[in-house]
């Protein structure tokens, strides 16, 4: 860290802080200029008073009107001391919620336009962690402790001012007595960065361990196989583990902070001893020894004000740095601009496309030749880790190939523009996403800018998905709340896996991509769902991933994958009929429903 960077955040930070709000940073930037000034403004008064006190009582003619200006003028100011605090504390919570709304937001906007890959990368998870702990608090920290060192440097300047008009030499020591400390609290403070940055991995590991104990689809689990002592016991050990290392870093800044307060009250009794005695001289007024003493003791605290406030500013530099870390991440697949052909016919090519995930070797999809012609429906097969889902997410283009090429209507899916390939693909993963929203937003989702607010459309997409039981047992209908978070009313399983279905079929695109859809569902549900979305998805190309047999079935062409390869191509008879690896699996398939069934017949 050198000031250097620090300068360059500060620059930063008080653009995005402004952006904010410029009249709350102004308020902000006033209120803890003026009151810097107050501590030696009242300081110097009391000497003042003491001397016109002792002059009046010298002359016989005690008038309080002569130091009742005097007085008026320190009320004064405590009261524009109160104000100033009250003025602070309002434009700083203001600023932290404008700020909180702003940074979450761009953190949010940058994390979703960041490559799938980026997710699959441990230390990836790491700096996405340090940078969404209320990225806006971090940034109004360290604005306020910008603002705050600025305040305690006037602060500690202009009582050091006072004092050395008073007795330079004595005052000098005094301030010379905090530069230790302030080294003493730069060290510290790189230490717990450090730490923080060292320990990120635990304080994931904690908040998963902790989630586990409270999310209602892991408690049944926790319960019927008794885990929950052993997850708190990991709670506890990781919770223990960040305890034992911070109390290191509290017992030395104790140490330090106790050895400042001996070290500075020594030199508070020398100096103020020194400048006693020069009173009782007859060299330094009265008011004027008030006035040192007011000053050195509100010294002390401003002294250490100041080197708190220095050594916070470079703390929360270094936290800002970690935001800045991950907003500075680029993706590599491009999101900007590219070709947007006026029409999409659906027809796919992959050529000798190969795919390792990042900091792999292994290629989980090598050398594959495969072609989807325009409105034809497949079904994708083959064994667990053949590489079925992540070709289908190469299609989409959730990854880049390491090799080879994907074209879409014959064109590079990498000269598409990502944005129009992808409000032109419609996709439903293993896991479908449980919006906890109504029933008519869940599928109003698919096609989100046309179909919110459009209830007409959306209850003829749910008739034709054929909800129409989850919408008999629906206390509300389509405006029923969905899941226990905000609602009273949930799904089965194979309800939500369905609604998700209607939802991806929603939107009218020409391709669509299912990865294992039906897998809470029945045999004869299965059968009965996809033959309704079958009838009315004509036209559009669409790629099944599946194990389910009686799905597959219905499909255009079967593609089974190995390895990472397209082994067999063909339709269930056909593939049968060869009696290689499709043959293998539906013979396992068969086998699993009746142990005494041996034929590969259909």
């Amino acid at each position: 860290m050198t000031w250097k960077e620090i300068y360059q955040t500060s620059k930063r930070g008080f653009a995005r802080t402004w952006q904010a709000s410029p009249t709350l940073l102004m308020w902000l930037s006033a209120t803890m200029l003026v009151s810097a000034f107050i501590p030696a403004g009242l300081a110097v008064i009391s000497g003042l008073v003491v001397n016109d006190v002792k002059n009046l009582l010298d002359s016989g003619d005690p008038r309080l009107t002569t130091v009742l200006p005097w007085l008026v003028l320190a009320a004064v100011l405590i009261m524009m001391a109160g104000l100033c605090q009250v003025v602070k504390r309002y434009a700083t919570d203001r600023l932290g919620d404008e700020l909180n709304f702003g940074m979450s937001r761009e953190v949010l906007e940058h994390a979703s336009v960041l490559d799938l890959a980026f997710f699959e990368i441990k230390e990836n998870y790491d700096i996405l962690s340090r940078a969404v702990q209320y990225p806006g608090r971090g940034y109004l920290q360290f604005v306020t402790a910008l603002l705050g060192g600025v305040s305690s440097i006037v602060q500690f300047a202009s009582l050091l001012g006072v004092m050395l008009y008073i007795q330079p030499g004595v005052s000098l020591a005094l301030a010379i007595v905090t530069v230790p400390f302030l080294f003493f609290r730069w060290r510290m403070s790189k230490l717990r960065f450090e730490l923080h940055r060292e320990k990120t991995t635990s304080r994931r590991q904690s908040r998963y361990y902790s989630s586990l104990a409270i999310e209602k689809n892991t408690i049944p689990t926790l319960k019927l196989f008794g885990l929950g002592p052993l997850i708190l016991d990991r709670y506890q050990g990781v919770m223990r583990e960040l305890i034992d290392v911070q109390r290191s870093l509290y017992r030395k800044l104790a140490l330090g902070r106790t050895a400042m307060a001996i070290i500075y009250a020594l030199a508070f009794g020398v100096a103020a001893g020194w400048v006693t005695a020069s009173t009782l001289g007859g060299s330094i007024a009265v008011g004027s020894l008030v006035t040192f003493i007011a000053a050195s003791i509100r010294f002390r605290s401003t002294s250490t004000g100041m080197v708190n406030n220095i050594t916070d500013l470079m703390q929360r530099t270094l936290f800002v740095r970690d935001l800045h870390e991950f907003l500075a991440i680029i993706p590599e697949i491009d999101n900007g601009k590219g070709l947007e052909p006026n029409e999409l016919t659906g027809e796919i090519e992959l050529r000798g496309a190969t795919f390792r995930y990042p900091g792999t070797e292994r290629a989980v999809i090598e050398n594959l030749d495969l072609r989807i012609r325009p409105g034809e429906t497949i079904a994708v097969v083959g064994p667990n880790g053949a590489g079925k889902t992540t070709l289908v997410k190469l299609i989409a283009r959730l990854y880049d190939l390491t090799d080879g090429s994907i074209t879409i209507d014959g064109i590079d899916v990498r000269e598409l523009s990502l944005s129009w390939l992808h409000d032109r693909m419609s996709y439903l993963g293993q896991q479908p996403i449980r919006f906890e929203a109504t029933i008519e937003e869940n599928i109003a989702f698919g096609d989100w800018r046309r179909l919110l607010g459009q209830r007409e459309d959306v209850a003829a997409i749910a008739e034709q998905a054929g909800l129409e039981s989850i919408l008999r047992a629906a206390p509300d209908g389509l405006q029923t709340l969905l899941g226990r978070r905000f609602g009273n009313h949930d799904l089965s399983g194979g309800q939500w896996q369905r609604l998700a279905l209607a939802r991806a079929f929603a939107r009218d695109s020409p391709i669509t991509i299912l990865d294992e859809p039906t897998s809470n569902l029945d045999a004869k549900t299965e059968y009965e769902v996809f033959e309704r979305f079958h009838q009315i998805s004509k036209g559009r190309t669409i790629i099944l991933v599946s194990h389910r047999f009686s799905t597959v079935r219905m499909v255009d062409r079967i593609v089974v994958m190995n390895e990472g390869q397209v082994v067999e191509e063909g339709s269930h008879t056909e593939l049968l009929a060869r009696n290689g690896v499709y043959a293998g699996l539906y013979a396992a398939h068969r086998a699993r429903i009746d142990p005494h069934s041996v034929s590969h017949t259909a």
